[in-house]
């Protein structure tokens, strides 16, 4: 099936366009992916297809759907919360969309790729196959046992994918016994069985997006700060860039995007006799956002950043603030850390009052934060031998060397890199951990403040 059919099948639910405020999430996963097209085209001279996606449709069949030139990739978007833990197999069949985005999936032709993106890894086991067998599927077997694992895991989703028949919209002969006698080793149908195999050869589970509660904190120096610099726009803050983009995707969600003709596209649909086929694509206009619209945004955003900055936000002069300003780190670094650190400081305070033995492991935690921003700060001061940037240098590092699987005395999610990054943070508001040499905190605070009452954010 071509783009054309995917364009003009009415869609079988449109409630998400209609609810898009609930799934401020599910915008921000969809500008995620708008820039990381807009940073390939600038740097890959044979980009794949997420790469070269010319556009990125909203709430059509699925949560959006990455488009260029012919080709289609359904995208289905989940949260997950950091209590219900990773993903097991049935979570994923059903809560996690699978089994509807399968049904899609076979709807178009079984042709279009497919990728869901969530914040939750794959549980340890079976679960987490999934990500070997889709690429064993897509790229070769290395070795029989690859081959033996990849189908057991194609096993395993065709007998989910028949007790969740109503789901994954099986045809009825596929359906070969009663839901109730299905068994792991209740042999598939055959035709269920390839189609199962040609749908996670198609498939990408990209468990790498940042929690609901930090991604407004994570996206602008992890997503908005590179693009920025390959388009030379410095002078616009990656905070500001980043509200440009969520947007322009918080209004597509919504089906409230801007065109042309504006309302008078659905006058002149009716006007001109149109099919339902081709009303339907006018319609998605409405829905629709270019890789050259975000990229237009921000250009446009960088004329004039004065008028997309939040009125009188000034950063707070804590004294971890001080120190990252003074060791060269931005504003958007700044109240990064300072949210890591409070969310350190509320675990500790939390898990202290109600574990037993948990102050000892926070103790030895902090010890073991300690040498590792030791270790940093020695690393940063001989890259930075200047001195410019030097804090700067040092919170790279420490992003790249900190993680929490390295933690696990804590029982923190082992994805939560920043949970424990926090502890530096908190060290430094301490004055245990530095980010630059030491110097008069009382002093630079006032050459702060009057920075501010003279109008200017520090850099």
């Amino acid at each position: 099936m071509s783009i054309d059919g995917y364009l003009t099948t009415p869609a079988l639910e449109d409630a998400g366009a209609r609810t898009a405020d609930l799934f401020d999430w599910q915008a921000a996963a969809a500008a995620v992916d708008a820039l990381a097209q807009l940073a390939g085209q600038q740097t890959d001279p044979a980009p794949t297809l997420m790469m070269s996606a010319r556009s990125i449709i909203c709430e059509h069949h699925e949560d959006y759907a990455c488009v260029a030139d012919d080709n289609v990739e359904l995208v289905s978007v989940k949260h997950r919360e950091n209590s219900q833990g990773a993903w097991t197999w049935t979570a994923l069949i059903v809560d996690g969309g699978l089994a509807h985005l399968f049904a899609r999936w076979r709807a178009f032709g079984e042709k279009f790729s497919c990728r869901i993106v969530t914040n939750a890894g794959l549980k340890s086991g079976d679960a987490a196959s999934l990500h070997k067998a889709c690429e064993c599927l897509r790229h070769g077997m290395d070795d029989d046992e690859s081959e033996a694992e990849t189908g057991l895991c194609v096993q395993r989703v065709c007998i989910l994918f028949l007790r969740n028949a109503e789901l994954a919209n099986l045809p009825d002969e596929w359906r070969i016994i009663p839901t109730s006698k299905i068994r792991n080793d209740t042999t598939p149908h055959p035709q269920l069985h390839a189609s199962v195999e040609a749908f996670l050869a198609l498939l990408v589970v990209d468990c790498s997006r940042p929690h609901r509660d930090d991604i407004a904190h994570v996206a602008p120096s992890k997503y908005v700060e590179p693009v920025l610099a390959l388009l030379s726009l410095d002078n616009l803050s990656p905070r500001a860039g980043w509200t440009v983009v969520l947007d322009l995707f918080r209004a597509r969600m919504k089906s409230r995007g801007p065109t042309r003709l504006g309302d008078l596209d659905r006058v002149l649909s009716i006007a001109m006799h149109e099919s339902p086929g081709r009303a339907q694509a006018r319609e998605l206009r409405r829905r629709r956002v270019s890789i050259a619209d975000v990229e237009e945004a921000l250009r446009h955003a960088a004329s004039n950043p004065g008028a997309y900055e939040a009125p009188n936000e000034r950063t707070a002069l804590t004294t971890l603030a001080i120190k990252l300003i003074k060791g060269g780190c931005s504003v958007t670094t700044v109240r990064v850390a300072e949210d890591l650190a409070g969310n350190w400081r509320a675990l500790r305070r939390v898990r202290t009052a109600d574990v037993p033995g948990a102050s000892a492991k926070f103790s030895i935690a902090e010890h073991r934060l300690r040498t590792i921003a030791s270790v940093a700060a020695d690393d940063a001061m001989g890259e930075a031998q200047d001195g410019n940037g030097y804090g700067r240098a040092m919170w790279r590092l420490l992003t790249q060397r900190i993680r929490a699987t390295d933690f696990a005395l804590l029982e923190i999610d082992p994805e939560d890199d920043g949970a424990v990054l926090g502890g530096v943070c908190d060290l430094a508001s301490r004055c245990v951990v530095w980010f630059g040499p030491e110097f008069n905190i009382p002093q630079a605070r006032a050459e702060l403040a009057e920075m501010n009452r003279a109008g200017s954010e520090p850099a």
